[in-house]
């Protein structure tokens, strides 16, 4: 157990460090003092910043689900620059816009002016996809950074502690007459050690938490984007078929409270092949039609 021994000793070895010359003792602590201020920092501000990020999500999916019609959020100009939903919608948004009215500027009547257009051929579909792909690695990029920054002040914490501890142990031996001024040469250099594990040890688990946090944020935002992408298709793009009831604005964006459904699917359409045996070659076959075995046509006729 750390009992008030060893914080006295450990207060003395700081102490000591501190009395060292301008370099290394006063440099070093200097340098871990401000990173320790920068690390707080930063633990504080990822913190906000992650309970902000959950907020807003869950605020506009809210919206979302509330919405009339796909692109009612894109045409009111409704903003949630927080979310990462927000942008990854936003960028399905402003492709579909640009796709089928020529501009990706918020207008009023986009929605009328959309539904008018017709739907998406299939290389605009591809380019809408892209759009959402961006927005998605966008939005991660977002959610991810101050993290490398993190490991970074460890690493250089470390460093500065490991520059401290060895250069005491050296100037210090070198200056040594007896064995009894070698415990407070050791004492002084333990204490850059120990200053800069205080400040790398705060930053290692504040990144690890982040790192948990960032994780489910993200299986989330894929939860996200693969549902926008299946509602927008369905919406506007031409292999729908127009069907816009398979997937309501309703189903998206619920994971932050109960885990969105993958959506109703399209239904597969199954041909009986005992069919495409029995009917007749003068019928007019189709691009895709599978190539007929004479012998499996014959044997399907005798089992009429």
């Amino acid at each position: 157990m750390f009992s008030m021994t060893h914080f006295i000793t450990l207060v003395a070895s700081i102490q000591t460090a501190l009395n060292q010359p301008v370099f290394p003792g006063k440099l070093v602590m200097w340098g871990l003092f401000m990173l320790s201020i920068l690390c707080w920092v930063m633990i504080l501000s990822k913190a906000l910043f992650l309970r902000r990020l959950k907020l807003s999500n869950k605020n506009f999916s809210k919206r979302l689900r509330a919405s009339r019609t796909t692109l009612e959020l894109f045409e009111e100009g409704w903003e949630s620059q927080a979310s990462a939903h927000y942008q990854v919608y936003l960028a399905g948004a402003k492709e579909t816009a640009f796709q089928l009215l020529g501009s990706r500027e918020c207008q009023d009547g986009v929605v009328d002016r959309v539904q008018s257009a017709g739907f998406l051929s299939e290389r605009q579909t591809k380019a809408l996809r892209q759009a959402f792909r961006s927005g998605f690695r966008e939005a991660q990029m977002r959610m991810e950074q101050g993290m490398v920054g993190l490991r970074l002040i460890g690493n250089v914490a470390i460093l500065l502690g490991s520059i401290g501890f060895v250069w005491t142990l050296m100037t210090g031996f070198d200056a040594a007459t007896g064995a009894n001024e070698v415990m407070p040469i050791i004492g002084s250099a333990l204490g850059f050690f120990a200053v800069a594990l205080m400040v790398t040890t705060p930053a290692i688990v504040a990144r690890g938490a982040f790192l948990i946090v960032l994780r489910n944020r993200k299986y989330d935002l894929r939860r996200f984007h693969d549902d926008v992408v299946r509602l927008f298709e369905r919406k506007f793009c031409q292999s729908s078929g127009g069907i816009s009831n398979c997937l309501t604005e309703e189903e998206v964006g619920e994971s932050e409270d109960n885990g969105i459904n993958s959506g109703s699917v399209e239904k597969k359409q199954y041909h009986s092949i005992r069919d495409r045996l029995l009917s007749d070659l003068s019928e007019p076959s189709n691009v895709d039609e599978i190539q007929i075995n004479p012998i499996a046509k014959q044997a399907a006729t005798h089992s009429q």
